[in-house]
């Protein structure tokens, strides 16, 4: 057969695992994550970078991590707190580094 041809091939999208935090708040900006839990925000203070040079996406300060209404935070909450964010960022394709 002479002539020109046209193929066409559907790539099938990837399937992802579903999100274990698929309904978690967040707010982001240079300096700080907030997310909300357990009825309350909490704020992780740290810093964003450019992703895709090499280096994490965002870095967040271990001890400045608070709630927002001032309530005092046990390490407890402040591991739980950090887990979430390192799990719903991992879901995103993005890399938190802990300072």
């Amino acid at each position: 057969m002479r002539g020109r041809q046209d193929l066409r091939l559907r790539r099938r999208a990837p399937t992802s695992p579903p999100r274990q935090y698929p309904d978690l708040k967040t707010d982001v900006s240079r300096s700080h994550l907030r997310l909300h839990l357990d009825g309350r925000w909490a704020t992780a203070r740290g810093e964003a970078f450019l992703p895709g040079y090499g280096s994490p996406d965002f870095e967040i300060y271990r001890n400045q991590i608070a709630w927002e209404n001032g309530t005092p935070m046990s390490d407890d909450e402040r591991e739980r707190i950090l887990q979430t964010l390192l799990a719903a960022a991992r879901e995103r394709g993005l890399e938190i580094e802990i300072l």
